[in-house]
């Protein structure tokens, strides 16, 4: 069974908002719903910024409205991790005001980055209130795919959405970035594209399928490549040049995901072959090593959808585990020993939301 970003949100084009489903508002942030999932050690801190009464590093999860015709928009969900638990945090809404279908999710200067189908939707984690919002690239068959807080070469912090046609899998084509205050940034440059016009071109295949930070070199970003192939290009977007970072790699790899745990840069891969499962990489400073995997829950997810690296545990991961209907995905913490417990479940937002992607 073979899995894609787009699958998985295909069906699911309603615009309109709403909540009007039973479903809890707020995770609250008294007792932890992981217990002592996590194992290993290691620190890791949020890569860029985000607080709001929930201590660093945060797990967001992008959250779906899939109820037409209500009063409400998408969610953020958010955990505070340590080592030894995830304890959820009040859940972001923006007063209501984040477009129905975040499908990528980023820390940003503070704040919360909501890239939806309609919007760049960036959230102010302390007040829940919306800092500012820019349309999505008016392409009607385009998604969003990816999103991550990275820097021009003068140190100005930007977030990057990733867009493209829907597919199986989808593939990127066109990179916005935002400042701070919202304002298109480096502006002459805006938007990035591959092979497009009327924007400026980074020399990348048609067969980009996902796109992350860079944490070891914030004006670069990290790029998954299915033509050349390449598991990981080191891209500069502002002077239009990559280097190969991981090669060629074996399985159906459809997302990649960096973070830093202590001073060890990770790399995790979703592989879509068997159900789903995790590749991965760690880098010291020496280099990236061999890619390991694949591996997936020993038990408690059959079908993974997303993964990125736990900034906890040098060893661990959080994966996004299908399940039984549209709210029955729930989100897992993987263990060194591939143990696997759940740390948020779905059902907790309502018969019509979804859980739709994972980020930092």
């Amino acid at each position: 069974m073979i899995l894609s970003f787009a699958s998985w949100v295909a069906g699911c084009g309603f615009h309109a908002v709403g909540s009007g489903d039973g479903s809890v508002d707020d995770l609250s942030a008294n007792g932890d719903m992981a217990g002592g999932g996590g194992a290993g050690g290691g620190g890791g801190g949020d890569l860029a910024g985000n607080s709001g009464s929930c201590a660093e590093p945060v797990l967001l999860v992008a959250v779906e409205n899939l109820h037409n015709g209500d009063t409400a928009g998408g969610r953020i969900a958010r955990l505070s991790l340590t080592a030894a638990g995830a304890t959820p945090c009040p859940t972001l809404r923006a007063q209501g005001l984040v477009a129905p279908q975040p499908l990528a999710v980023a820390s940003f200067a503070g704040g919360v980055a909501a890239v939806t189908r309609d919007s760049v939707d960036v959230i102010d984690p302390v007040s829940d209130s919306l800092r500012w919002s820019k349309p999505a690239p008016p392409q009607t068959t385009w998604l969003p795919i990816d999103a991550w807080a990275m820097q021009t070469p003068s140190g100005t912090p930007i977030i990057a959405a990733a867009y493209g046609p829907s597919g199986n899998p989808s593939s990127i084509r066109e990179i916005d970035a935002y400042d701070a205050t919202g304002t298109a940034v480096p502006a002459a440059m805006m938007p990035w594209c591959i092979q497009g016009s009327g924007c400026t071109g980074v020399t990348l295949s048609l067969g980009i399928l996902s796109m992350t930070a860079n944490p070891s070199a914030p004006s670069h970003f990290l790029a998954l490549d299915s033509s050349f192939p390449a598991a990981a290009w080191d891209v500069d977007p502002f002077n239009n040049t990559k280097t190969q970072y991981v090669g060629s790699y074996m399985g159906y790899l459809q997302s990649i995901f960096a973070v830093t745990s202590g001073t060890t840069k990770r790399v995790a891969w979703f592989d879509a072959d068997n159900m789903g499962a995790i590749r991965y990489s760690s880098d010291s400073g020496s280099g990236p090593s061999t890619m390991g995997g694949p591996v997936k829950c020993n038990s408690g997810c059959t079908t993974l959808l997303h993964v990125v690296p736990d900034p906890t545990n040098d060893a661990g991961f959080f994966a996004l585990c299908d399940g039984a209907g549209v709210n029955g995905r729930t989100v897992v913490r993987v263990s060194a020993t591939l143990d696997c417990a759940t740390v948020l479940d779905g059902a907790t937002f309502g018969a019509e939301s979804r859980l739709a992607r994972l980020g930092f």
